[in-house]
């Protein structure tokens, strides 16, 4: 109980720190992200108020220290999530300080391995910047992108935790019956219908050498375009 409220008194003073370094307060949001991908402490948001341009996870620095490989994981899943990589930072409240300090983590979270000696992860803390707008197109688009594939994610569930399992199962009890019997050619048959059910939701369906791909430009550029 007490580590939750000091770690809420972090994150207020934090955000009263952004605020006093020019932030507006309408592109910080607090608890950004979506479940199950990571929810993150604080994002920085661009005009649209919802596309992220820096993540800003808050901890103390003891609680820091051990758990640099998890955080980095944790920004690694929500920026796979957004389908964008863009400024990830760890700022904990140095005691020797009266603000917070702020460490770089981006290039770790695009591949680069940590140090061993976390100490030099410190070394390297700044303190937090005064606000500058980088809100990127590119951004934007990735943003867009990665939404629409949830959406189709998102109607592609019915499908395959309802529709085609009733459908197995009233086949099977048609065959335990006598009145449809499977044969190769009608698995065959079953098996493309369902692939052209699906093709609308994927840029591409393999399975060994029979290969189904859409034509997805004209899509990609209208959404680029919005």
């Amino acid at each position: 109980m007490e580590k939750k409220r000091y770690e809420s008194e972090l994150e207020r003073a934090f955000e009263k720190e952004l605020v006093d370094k020019g932030y507006p307060a309408s592109r910080i949001a607090k608890d950004f992200g979506k479940i199950p991908y990571g929810i993150v402490d604080f994002a920085i948001v661009d005009v649209d108020y919802k596309t992220p341009i820096a993540f800003y996870e808050v901890k103390s620095k003891s609680g820091a220290i051990g758990g640099f490989e998890k955080l980095i994981l944790f920004f690694r899943k929500l920026c796979n999530f957004y389908g964008i990589t863009i400024s990830c930072y760890l700022v904990y409240l140095d005691t020797n300080k009266e603000n917070f300090s702020v460490i770089d983590l981006t290039k770790y979270v695009c591949g680069e391995k940590l140090p061993r000696d976390f100490e030099i992860l410190f070394n390297e803390a700044c303190d937090l910047p005064n606000y500058r707008y980088d809100g990127s197109g590119e951004v934007k688009k990735a943003i867009r992108r990665a939404e629409a594939k949830q959406q189709r994610i998102d109607k592609i569930k019915p499908i395959c935790w309802f529709m085609f399992p009733l459908i197995g199962i009233a086949l099977l009890v048609l065959d335990a019956i006598g009145i449809y019997s499977f044969t190769p050619m009608r698995l065959i048959v079953i098996g493309a219908i369902m692939l052209i059910i699906l093709l609308p939701f994927f840029s591409e369906i393999s399975i060994k050498d029979i290969s189904l791909k859409r034509n997805k430009d004209k899509r990609d550029n209208d959404e680029d375009n919005n």
